[in-house]
């Protein structure tokens, strides 16, 4: 249990990392005199590390031991808190933010990994559904919480409260995450993810994963332009929205379990892929009616907030345990190519927006219709549910 305990503990820690601080960025472009596209840059190139280190991390916990890969990145981590936290000039500032990016990357992909090297595949259903919902709320509360840490402590308060994080894992994964023995077998070059894009399986099992994940994050970064300047929502608003869609996939998340474990895997799957097929046909609607009330928009994307915990979290153990000795790099894969994906789509929908929902409902009726599809025929196909 203490084992678990550590996970979703680095699992909260990844899924704050990145916007605790971003309340305080009025405070940190003053102090460093600062135009917006260089604040933006303490985001975009933390992103960008965690993109590059997040591949490399899931080769090397493949080859050695995963507990001193995450050991070591959560040092990386602390150094690059501790930097951003006693920067006295944007350089340094930049530099704690790409090291923080490349240290949580580890932990954040493997985080899953050490799920499934300890549990069976049923387990991991319920445990990996519960550390979703931790991220999710993590990510949620993050803002709120580096809020009031802006206004009593300064921005640096937020950083450090990243760095007293970091170190309550860092001891906890110490303690309570095993070493495994390193397997020689498996390379450290690019060449080792060869095998993962031959794989058939692997590969639908990451597109049903990632069409079913990145609806949700592709309607996130279009939803400031749409609330707040063609629906007319206030900030405060729009805050409330926001945050009661990741809040319902963080509670969807945690319950999903709960739920598989009661009614049983089949039942589940169900529910699901219903809650997502009604979620679907709300959209059309929204779109042939023209519907521009914020509130009716937010609904019927909670309807899938909630839905999609359930495939999300029954499929991703067994994409993990596809190919032998690659969890690591398959966790890597999955999200890199969740990225690639959630890229691609705020690029069309951006370039496509005309100021109404259409172009966002458009990209989520097709990406979350496939995912439907997709996954109904995975389950089917490779026997998930037991007789």
């Amino acid at each position: 249990m203490y084992l678990v305990i550590t996970v979703l503990m680095i699992g909260m820690l990844s899924g704050a990392e990145l916007d605790i601080f971003i309340p305080s960025f009025p405070e940190i472009q003053a102090q460093f005199n600062l135009s917006p596209f260089m604040t933006q840059l303490t985001l975009s190139l933390n992103f960008i590390a965690y993109c590059i280190c997040s591949l490399l991390a899931g080769a090397i916990s493949d080859k050695y031991d995963r507990r001193k890969v995450i050991i070591i990145s959560l040092l990386i981590f602390i150094f690059g808190s501790i930097l951003c936290s006693l920067a006295q000039n944007y350089s340094t500032l930049l530099l704690g933010r790409v090291l923080q990016g490349f240290g949580i990357a580890g932990p954040s992909v493997l985080g899953y990994v050490i799920i499934a090297d300890e549990y069976p595949t049923e387990k991991q259903v319920y445990f990996i559904g519960l550390m979703h919902g931790l991220i999710a709320f993590a990510m949620s509360a993050a803002p709120v919480f580096g809020s009031q840490i802006t206004w009593h402590f300064g921005w640096r308060g937020n950083f450090v409260s990243l760095l007293i994080f970091a170190l309550i894992c860092l001891i906890l994964s110490a303690i309570f995450i095993p070493a495994k023995a390193t397997k020689s077998q498996v390379t450290l070059s690019l060449k080792a993810y060869l095998p993962l894009l031959k794989s058939k399986k692997l590969i639908l099992f990451t597109a049903a994963l990632c069409l079913f994940m990145v609806p949700y994050w592709v309607f996130i970064g279009i939803s400031p332009i749409l609330y707040r300047k063609d629906l007319g929502v206030s900030l405060e608003e729009f805050g409330f929205y926001q945050g009661t869609l990741a809040a319902i996939f963080a509670i969807g998340s945690a319950l999903s379990s709960l739920l598989m474990r009661r009614i049983g895997l089949k039942k589940a799957f169900f529910i699901g892929i219903s809650m997502c097929s009604i979620h679907v046909i709300s959209l059309c609607f929204l779109m042939i009616f023209g519907v521009k009330n914020p509130l009716i928009i937010t609904f019927c994307m909670a309807i899938a907030s909630a839905g999609v915990a359930i495939p999300i979290n029954m499929l991703y153990p067994y994409a993990l345990e596809v190919l032998e000795d690659t969890k690591g790099m398959a966790s890597a894969f999955i999200s890199g190519v969740r990225l690639i994906i959630s890229s691609v789509g705020l690029w069309l929908v951006g370039s496509t927006y005309n100021g109404t929902f259409v172009p966002v409902g458009l990209w989520i009726v097709i990406t979350m219709s496939l995912a439907i599809i997709l996954s109904t025929a995975l389950v089917k196909r490779e026997a998930i549910f037991p007789s």
